[in-house]
């Protein structure tokens, strides 16, 4: 098993957290350490590996196959599709709210990522991922949408 990414995550001082429908249960579901993580893809056919963002599809009931190849939404992008109802919370890539970041060292410097997308698939763990989750947002009980 390889070493965690150490990374550092920023947070504005007056920034409040935002809502977001589901967030324990996809939390719980990526600290469950059942699920296997892969990148690129909201989840990968053949080697049955999903990105943090496919399990919240999966969990939405809004996972949909359309290359054969791989579960995945907007035209293979592997993004949440705009059918999804935890696009207007998330964009399509886990966009984090103005002036939230994740810091990363890299080489001899820092580097930031701005979404989700970038931290599952440039190697945060689904557990540091969950971490991140529950700082940025606040837990909204899941509507019709989301069944």
């Amino acid at each position: 098993m390889k070493k965690p990414i150490r990374y550092k995550l920023t947070i504005p001082k007056n920034y409040k957290r935002k809502p977001l429908p589901g967030r324990d249960i996809w939390c719980r579901d990526l600290e469950s350490g059942k699920h296997r993580q892969g990148t690129g893809k909201l989840y990968d056919v053949k080697t049955r590996r999903y990105c943090c963002l496919g399990r919240k599809s999966r969990l939405d009931g809004c996972l949909v196959v359309n290359d054969g190849e791989g579960w995945d939404m907007d035209d293979n992008n592997g993004i949440l599709s705009t059918l999804n109802p935890d696009t207007k919370y998330l964009y399509g890539d886990g966009r984090f709210p103005t002036g939230v970041k994740v810091h990363i060292r890299y080489g001899g410097g820092w580097m930031d990522w701005n979404t989700l997308a970038e931290c599952n698939d440039e190697g945060l763990t689904f557990k540091q991922i969950a971490r991140i989750i529950r700082k940025v947002w606040y837990d909204l009980k899941p509507n019709k949408a989301h069944k």
